[in-house]
């Protein structure tokens, strides 16, 4: 079945109605008929299968019968701190680092990034929701404000957090350690085009945050976080 995610909390038994975007992409998108069935998600751990009951000139009726409450994410809770880059690169680390299970996304300033998120906050949250309803995950994940790196170090650390240095540090398999012994929570940050100054991965360091690297290799930055994302749950075996 096709599936449609809705805001928190909205997901009850009942007439539910869609309306403005999510009822278009539903009528004009997907061509929903009267009759269809559609996997509903509200991105906080619940879903139900819903019936099409209706449409109007702008809002789509369905019905639902029970909802189903979906099994929590596999740890580890993963933040990406993720520097500006240029154009639509956050478009693109949000919508991949969704459909990898990501629990919290923050874009940040560096001395090199681009300052030109602000104000977009509010199209990441819903490009994160069309990945959720594209992955099929049940909870969306948080994704905070744009802030200034300096303001990283001075919140709670998670129980690892690595900062990604090229030719830094040590790799990351060495870095991770042990899988059998799991974080609850992690935290990676991402530099912009260019990596970040020298002067900022010192300040990760002294926050708490230890160095890693991929390897020889320099990726884009905005095929980094998603692809230390899969890795990281490709060793915490959370990929099923």
């Amino acid at each position: 079945m096709r599936r449609l995610v809705v805001a928190a909390g909205a997901l009850t038994t009942g007439t539910i109605k869609l309306e403005g975007a999510d009822a278009h992409y539903a009528k004009d998108v997907l061509r929903l008929k009267v009759g269809a069935e559609v996997w509903l998600y509200d991105g906080a751990g619940q879903r139900a299968v819903a019936q099409v009951l209706a449409f109007t000139r702008h809002q789509v009726e369905l019905s639902v019968d029970e909802l189903q409450p979906l099994p929590p994410p596999p740890p580890p809770a993963i933040t990406l701190f993720q520097a500006l880059g240029k154009g639509e690169k956050m478009d693109t680390v949000v919508r991949q680092a969704t459909e990898l299970g990501v629990a919290r996304i923050v874009p940040v300033h560096t001395e090199r990034s681009v300052p030109r998120g602000e104000g977009r906050v509010e199209r990441w949250r819903t490009i994160a929701d069309d990945a959720v309803r594209v992955s099929g995950r049940g909870h969306r994940p948080v994704i905070d404000e744009l802030r200034p790196l300096t303001e990283v170090w001075t919140s709670p650390r998670a129980e690892r957090s690595l900062v990604l240095a090229l030719d830094q540090g040590q790799d990351l398999a060495q870095a991770l350690g042990d899988s059998a012994v799991t974080p609850r929570t992690l935290e990676v940050l991402i530099g912009p085009e260019g990596g970040l100054e020298p002067d900022e991965v010192e300040a990760a360091v002294s926050a708490g945050f230890q160095r890693a690297h991929l390897g020889p290799y320099t990726l884009r930055t905005e095929t980094a976080g998603p692809a230390l994302l899969a890795m990281i749950r490709f060793w915490a075996r959370s990929f099923g």
